[in-house]
């Protein structure tokens, strides 16, 4: 999410109080995870190289995917479980953080393809009286706001109360509903529709329409339906306390152990699709790869998908971003123990997913600098 110096400073006395006490969810032991993929590759070399620099950093463990025209390469490196000295393995699922929100975008593209919704309907046409009736501007804001951030609705995630509340552990396991009861009967940012403002309660609310059109208990079982099922993508879940790795967060020259504190922060149902989703690098990189080559949605939803503006040159649900004379289209991800990015560069049809089980300056400089993605090419 935001500010990882404050995200710091705020959280790391938590330390030495937090355990880890993670359930496996039931499907995931089932799940076929024979993945297709070899670190044979004519660029393999390069590709190595990224992997060595995140652990050179001093990330805990690494897991990066790359799909180019000449084929798949998949490798990791690192620990899971630092206190158990497990490695990290392909087939281990990552939080992905707000890369989650791409997915929920393709979903709601998906139902505009199907004629479910126009991206223009107001989203008090879906959404009950009881949650549109306590959000400022709720009549009047559309899905096109949502889907770009331009919406103006409060971030839930800046709010005192909340950032209190998730300090002295009283936030546990908190529903989607229970994170927008934060910005209830508070003033808007702005009237919707005139500007850019980042804020993951629009990618909440796009879960609840989602579930209330397809008619789902959850908003995971409606993507599911809509996405992971018709791709493959057979790692990818979004389920309250997956077997994820551990994850950690820098703490004056250690990594200290927060896998609890991320647990309490994101698990709270099925429908937190501003960035509950978990996956491995392969199943993120292979969803980004299909859906820029015409394999998920059609060309009039991936042109609406990529008109870019704002202050993060963001579409619905999926940015663009330049490294020196490179572009790349994708979403960046963050949880307070995770970092994630996937970015696709269309000149070269290759697609790269990173996912990191901590998070610090050192660690992620590299993902949102570009010295990396020298190596694509």
């Amino acid at each position: 999410m935001k500010n990882f110096k404050l995200i710091l400073a705020t959280f790391v006395i938590l330390a030495s109080t937090i355990s880890c006490n993670k359930e496996v969810v039931d499907n995931y032991d089932g799940r076929n995870c024979n993945l297709t993929v070899t670190d044979v590759h004519p660029k393999a070399s390069n590709y190595q190289n990224i992997v060595d620099d995140f652990i050179n950093r001093g990330a805990v463990g690494v897991s990066v995917t790359v799909i180019s025209p000449e084929g798949t390469w998949s490798k990791t490196a690192g620990m899971s479980d630092l206190q158990n000295q497990t490695l990290i393995t392909p087939c281990d699922l990552f939080r992905i953080g707000s890369i989650s929100k791409t997915y929920t975008a393709v979903a709601i593209m998906k139902l505009f393809e199907a004629d479910s919704l126009d991206l223009d309907d107001r989203m008090a046409l879906y959404i009950p009286d009881r949650i549109v009736g306590k959000i400022a501007n709720g009549d009047n804001i559309t899905i096109r706001q949502l889907l770009h951030h331009s919406s103006g609705v409060r971030d839930y995630t800046d709010e005192s109360r909340f950032m209190a509340e998730l300090r002295n552990g009283s936030i546990a396991n908190l529903s989607a509903e229970g994170c927008l009861s934060y910005i209830y009967d508070k003033s808007a940012n702005f009237s919707p529709g005139a500007k850019f403002l980042y804020s993951n309660t629009n990618y909440l609310l796009l879960g609840i329409i989602i579930k209330s059109i397809l008619h789902k208990n959850s908003a995971y079982e409606a993507i599911n339906e809509l996405l992971i099922l018709p791709n493959g993508y057979e790692n990818t879940f979004l389920t309250t306390s997956p077997n994820v790795v551990n994850s950690y967060l820098s703490n004056n020259g250690y990594m200290a152990d927060f896998s609890d504190f991320d647990v309490r922060y994101i698990d709270g149902g099925l429908d937190r699709l501003d960035g509950g989703i978990t996956a491995n690098s392969f199943d993120v990189a292979t969803f980004l790869h299909d859906l820029m080559n015409g394999a998920i949605l059609n060309n009039t939803s991936l042109e609406l998908m990529q008109e870019f503006s704002g202050e993060k040159n963001y579409g619905l649900g999926i940015l663009s971003k330049k490294f020196g004379n490179r572009v790349a289209v994708g979403h960046t991800g963050a949880t307070f123990t995770f970092t994630s990015v996937v970015y696709h560069f269309k000149d070269i049809n290759t697609t790269i997913c990173v996912l990191l089980n901590c998070r610090s300056n050192e660690t992620m400089a590299p993902m949102f600098e570009g010295d990396i993605y020298e190596n694509l090419y």
